[in-house]
């Protein structure tokens, strides 16, 4: 989180210094989930499922980075800070729920919490942080997808989805929570004689600071991916 700072008024020894957060985490992370899918009658079926990530201590370092602007003076490092035993990542959980109906329809809803609040994170001396402090994140996302036919022609083999979210960030600043919602609309694209399947989205969101605005931003995002399905290392076997 880098900031500018300026000392000295209109005397020739005036500088202007651009400060900077780095924090660097070398470690890693455990996730573990569990599903359950039962059928309802002919054709259809509902999926539950949970995720957790445990509670962990990070492994790396904080520091802090002075560039003098106003000079070629080579950026100074100061206050290397460990992160073991001062920095935290918060366990994670989620649940989910799924609905199948008849191949055609499938619909879903989801949530995630984060409990913020609790975790403990490495400060350094003479950084100003402006108020910022941890808040409790949770999420809930819903979606639809829709197939007229699976087994149809290309247009009846589109796959059509909509879905989207909201969640409260896990950064608050003073009296002040991050907000985010967002929409989405996309089209999964069958490849002629194939199973691949190209997938195109279109997302709209909005992160906006709540009660003070804080912070306002808009976002749109298109997405291409591609799932390929194909028996492309196949060996043949010659009689």
């Amino acid at each position: 989180a880098p900031y500018i700072y300026s000392d000295g008024g209109d005397n020739a020894s005036a500088s202007t210094s651009l400060f900077e957060r780095v924090i660097e985490v070398r470690d890693y992370n455990v996730r573990v989930g569990l599903q359950y899918s039962f059928p309802l009658g002919e054709g259809n079926a509902m999926t539950l499922g949970a995720v957790y990530s445990p509670k962990k201590t990070f492994l790396g370092r904080t520091y802090g980075v002075k560039y003098d602007v106003t000079s070629d003076q080579a950026p100074d490092t100061i206050a290397n800070v460990k992160l073991k035993d001062r920095a935290q990542m918060a366990e994670t959980w989620g649940a989910g729920i799924s609905y199948d109906w008849q191949g055609r329809v499938l619909a879903e809803i989801d949530f995630t919490y984060q409990p913020w609040k609790d975790v403990k994170f490495a400060t350094l001396d003479g950084f100003n942080d402006a108020g910022a402090s941890f808040d409790n994140r949770w999420k809930v996302a819903a979606g639809v997808q829709f197939v007229n036919r699976p087994r149809g022609s290309w247009f009846q083999k589109v796959n059509y989805r909509l879905g989207g979210y909201y969640s409260n960030d896990y950064i608050r600043i003073g009296d002040n929570s991050l907000r985010e919602i967002g929409v989405s609309f996309g089209l999964g694209l069958p490849a002629p004689s194939s199973k691949t399947m190209v997938n195109l989205s279109f997302e709209y969101k909005n992160r906006q600071a709540t009660p003070s605005a804080l912070v306002k931003e808009n976002y749109f995002v298109v997405t291409l991916g591609v799932n390929f399905n194909e028996l492309w290392f196949w060996r043949n076997k010659l009689r």
